[in-house]
């Protein structure tokens, strides 16, 4: 078969891609799926697993074709992938369509913990769960929202306090 036409990819949330392609324009006999190949070609993480690394999915064509196609992809964020579409006959593997993305980088922990009022004085306790997606390089800013700020505190930078959607009328601190 001819390589996939139309190939688009564009990531839609938190490492979750959107993946859409035409059906070939010739296919020189009944197709059967379409193999789906992500490939990571660089990453920002930490840890990555060799598990990680290359994954395939095949999608079945069930029934009558379909002019468009298209499936989610569930990829790590910091991450360059090359993703690969390709159609396959009966007993052929056809042409295939390659493109690249690079997913933004996000952050996920363990769980989400809330903070809790100490009763020996005017203290807040808070507890840092296990990131699981840590990048290289990265940088975690603890904020406070209200007053009074601590002796050792520091203010937040505006890009900070606008990238967190603090209103401009209360007092942040780190």
């Amino acid at each position: 078969p001819d390589k996939p036409r139309n190939v688009f990819i564009q990531e839609a949330q938190n490492g979750v891609v959107d993946l859409q392609w035409d059906h070939p324009w010739k296919t020189g006999g009944p197709m059967k799926k379409f193999r789906i190949r992500r490939e990571i070609k660089s990453s920002n993480l930490r840890n990555l697993s060799e598990s990680d690394k290359i994954l395939e999915t095949e999608i079945a064509i069930n029934g009558a074709y379909k002019k468009h196609y298209g499936t989610l992809l569930y990829l790590l964020p910091s991450t360059s992938y090359s993703i690969q579409v390709q159609g396959m006959g009966r007993s052929l593997a056809g042409a295939i369509e390659t493109k690249t993305i690079t997913t933004k980088s996000s952050i996920a922990f363990d769980f989400v913990g809330d903070p809790v009022v100490s009763d020996k004085g005017p203290q807040i306790d808070i507890v840092l769960p296990k990131i699981l997606n840590e990048t290289k390089n990265s940088i975690i800013h603890i904020i406070v929202i209200g007053t009074p700020p601590c002796v050792e505190s520091s203010p937040i930078s505006a890009s900070l306090a606008k990238s967190i959607g603090l209103e401009s009328y209360k007092t942040a601190w780190r």
